[in-house]
């Protein structure tokens, strides 16, 4: 999980103990300054140019935590005024991971490159201590496996705040006894934009008959419904039809997710912009 943990949550009015902002500016530099000089060149910066450009607000060549701080719309860490936010983020995103209690580890997926949107990752049963009202940006919710059955749950108690959903390999079959299914939810209520991703060679039963993946769409209310299919990573699932349903199987985008955050990021800014 990625080691940003915080009691408090700045500036969203949250208080509880392992809610993860999936950006934070002091890990950003250190784990790409190879030299030792507090900040990142051009040289040491592993992603796109138009990023690196991006983040670099004084034109200088060089990326510090401050920069990072002020571009992604989050505190510096142990800073003298932790609560003040620099921030021209466009949105929020509330990401529910899978697994019983939404504590899959999630740092392989490079929030990061979603450079104008803000990243939440809370245990599911913290979700509800987030206070929507704090935020000023419009906000997402996304769920991967039986987070996403959770992400369409939270759609229903607060409506009014919720402007889209995503769906990460969604399971709208009802195979798996003690997940549930999207059919389990309020779902004929649903009436923002929604985005299914699903991986073409999925093997997990719950999620791989893309046809009840599609009949669910078709059941919901919203006029802004897209099925985006990944393909490409890697499968480690072992022969059990369960186990690809876990880690390491394209059920969990392995060697994709910066794949599937770029097509996250991309959908979620065409409906601010």
């Amino acid at each position: 999980m990625i080691n940003l943990l915080i009691s408090l949550a700045v500036g969203l009015g949250v208080a509880f103990s392992s809610v993860v902002l999936a950006k934070n500016p002091n890990m950003a530099v250190s784990k790409r300054d190879s030299n030792g000089d507090g900040k990142v060149g051009f040289d040491e910066w592993e992603k796109p140019e138009f990023i690196f450009n991006k983040i670099d607000l004084d034109g200088d060549g060089y990326l510090t935590a401050k920069e990072f701080s002020k571009k992604w719309g989050v505190p510096m860490p142990d800073s003298d005024d932790e609560n003040k936010v620099i921030s021209d983020e466009k949105a929020t995103l509330i990401f529910l991971a899978g697994g019983k209690h939404c504590r899959t580890n999630v740092s392989s997926w490079e929030f990061e490159r979603m450079d104008s949107i803000t990243v939440m990752i809370p245990p599911c049963d913290e979700v509800d201590d987030i206070n929507l009202d704090e935020i000023k940006t419009p906000i997402f919710v996304a769920g991967i496996s039986t987070g996403s059955i959770k992400s369409i749950k939270y759609y229903n108690r607060h409506p009014d705040k919720i402007s889209g959903i995503i769906l990460l390999s969604g399971i709208a079959s009802r195979k798996c006894k003690w997940c549930g299914s999207l059919y389990d939810t309020d779902y004929r209520s649903v009436n923002v934009p929604v985005l299914f991703v699903n991986h073409k060679h999925d093997k997990c039963p719950s999620t791989k008959d893309m046809y009840i993946t599609k009949g669910f769409k078709n059941s919901l209310p919203s006029e802004d419904t897209t099925i985006t299919m990944i393909t490409g990573g890697y499968d480690q699932g072992g022969s059990s039809l369960a186990s690809q349903c876990f880690k390491n199987t394209h059920h969990s985008f392995s060697g994709n997710e910066p794949d599937v955050t770029d097509v996250m990021n991309n959908w979620i800014m065409k409906r601010v912009d």
